[in-house]
């Protein structure tokens, strides 16, 4: 990928990973990282799959595939600030 021309696809896949980053550290800061866990996996659960098939057109939500991919990185996000602040 270059930095000066990211596709769109590779570029969401940086912001969830790094949004997850920011919610588990910062919950980890506060002392609550099952908390902020929770709360996060539940967003991106509800969004990627059932916020996104319903009312996203199928370009750019990705379905499911993307939606996997999505919460994967999410899911890395998450466990690297709980693995480094938790």
């Amino acid at each position: 990928m270059s930095i000066s021309n990211p596709t769109y696809n590779e570029l969401a896949q940086y912001c969830h990973f790094f949004a997850a980053f920011s919610i588990e550290a910062t919950a980890a800061h506060f002392g609550y990282p099952i908390s902020g866990a929770v709360l996060s996996s539940a967003y991106i659960l509800i969004k990627e799959f059932w916020y996104d098939l319903k009312y996203e057109r199928p370009e750019v939500s990705g379905g499911w595939t993307g939606g996997l991919l999505d919460a994967a990185c999410w899911v890395g996000g998450g466990l690297s600030a709980f693995w480094i602040f938790g």
